[in-house]
């Protein structure tokens, strides 16, 4: 969490903040445009960040910028740390075209420790029901390069919407709704038993 103990310093971090909003806004609604154009123009293919159907933005600890996005079926992250005017090398997180899940809803959720460290989870389609897995992975160099993708879970039960967040100690927590989840969440409606969806803490690759 970022201590803030003046006036100017709160002000810069609401400004940061909405660059950061504005900014996954602008990307989310150029592609929708592009996605309009006519037909005859070719299609953004790309990993590049203006070719991104969804952008995450956090801050890290220290006011760094990060933002997580979808483009071109693969994962890429990259940093800011003066306010979005710059960015780094994007770092990819993916090493081939994954089937994204692509719902309103989907977008890849990323997280960064006080010590720098880095955990970032997903969700991709697997198969042509829709049925969802949701893949994590962690940097522990500042995000110049992640480990090898993991489902979050050995079940092979659809997953999707997943969240992550840290406490305290800088412990990654993980949240995902599944088939399993929905079904017990009819069967409370029901018979007013109380249900939930998936969580569990994240250990380190």
């Amino acid at each position: 969490m970022i201590n803030l103990f003046n006036r100017g310093g709160k002000a810069m971090l609401r400004g940061k903040i909405l660059t950061a909003i504005a900014f996954a806004l602008w990307q989310t609604a150029a592609y929708g445009q592009m996605n309009h154009q006519h037909g005859s123009e070719a299609a953004c293919e790309e990993t590049i960040l203006r070719c991104a159907s969804k952008v995450t933005p956090t801050f890290g600890p220290d006011g760094t910028l990060w933002l997580a996005w979808m483009a071109g079926g693969q994962i890429s992250v990259a940093s800011s740390k003066d306010a979005g005017h710059s960015f780094s090398a994007p770092a990819q997180v993916t090493k081939e075209r994954l089937n994204l899940d692509w719902g309103p809803d989907a977008r890849p959720k990323i997280v960064v420790d006080r010590k720098g460290g880095i955990a970032l989870a997903f969700s991709i389609f697997r198969d042509k029901a829709f049925n969802g897995q949701v893949l994590y992975t962690r940097s522990a160099d500042g995000g110049k390069s992640f480990s090898e993708l993991r489902p979050i879970t050995p079940s092979n039960e659809s997953q999707r919407f997943e969240a992550l967040a840290l406490d305290a100690e800088g412990l990654v927590f993980a949240a995902w709704t599944s088939a399993t989840a929905f079904l017990r969440s009819r069967a409370a409606r029901n018979t007013k038993a109380p249900a939930c969806s998936s969580r569990r803490r994240m250990t380190a690759a």
